[in-house]
């Protein structure tokens, strides 16, 4: 669990109950609120580092206007050698509700195959949307959000040959679209889009796809 805002801590309760799984997260996560006390959580630091169903999970801060976020790397090896690690089989990396990308995030998340990058809003219709100006202030500061500028600017530094896709994440449904998401980060690719309403990019050489996924509207593709 990365933080304990209700948009990601609000079923865990029913998910407790009715699934025996494992529950991870920070101390300040679970002290942030009180309902998350009664679920057991395996505590770990914000850069632990954990063994979980055969993947190894990194974990490293992000900064959000919470006590003790983060975000994953997700790992699988292949049998280690008796002089070096497994080759790594897959990687994904995780990272929404950070106001910048810090920098045990481009180093867990460089060269991931599959990235999930938070790309929350667009300046311009923030700032021209319905938000009252002390929640724009939030948003925008190093404790809030990233922007569609901020996370294709990143996008340099963690996209290697090893990435395939590219996915914004925790998109605003009041001050962002999925085409202007997927077009930012396709420019900062050199992708080009793949159908009428831009909803997804490929590079030219078919390496990498560029997408958004949806908060909770369907987003239509044509």
């Amino acid at each position: 669990v990365t933080h304990e805002h209700s948009d990601h801590v609000s079923g865990l309760t029913v998910l407790s109950h009715n699934f025996d799984v494992p529950f991870i997260s920070t101390t300040g996560t679970v002290s942030g609120r009180r309902y998350l006390q009664s679920i057991p959580f395996v505590l770990v630091d914000h850069d632990c580092c954990i063994e979980v169903a055969g993947m190894t999970i990194q974990a490293f801060p992000t900064s959000h206007d919470v006590a003790d976020p983060m975000g994953f790397r997700f790992e699988v090896r292949g049998e280690a050698s008796d002089t070096a690690d497994g080759e790594i089989l897959d990687a994904i990396g995780w990272m929404t509700d950070t106001g910048y990308v810090t920098d045990e995030a481009f180093e867990a998340l460089r060269g991931v195959r599959v990235l999930g990058i938070e790309s929350n809003h667009d300046v311009q219709m923030l700032r021209h949307g319905p938000y009252p100006i002390y929640l724009q202030r939030r948003i925008l500061s190093e404790r809030g959000h990233l922007s569609n500028d901020q996370a294709a600017e990143a996008l340099s530094s963690m996209v290697s040959r090893d990435t395939e896709c590219v996915v914004a994440l925790h998109l605003s449904e009041e001050n962002n679209l999925p085409t202007i998401a997927v077009l930012r980060l396709a420019r900062a690719l050199g992708a080009i889009p793949t159908n009428a309403t831009a909803t997804e990019a490929r590079t030219p050489d078919g390496r990498v796809t560029v997408c958004a996924a949806a908060q909770s509207r369907a987003i239509m593709i044509w």
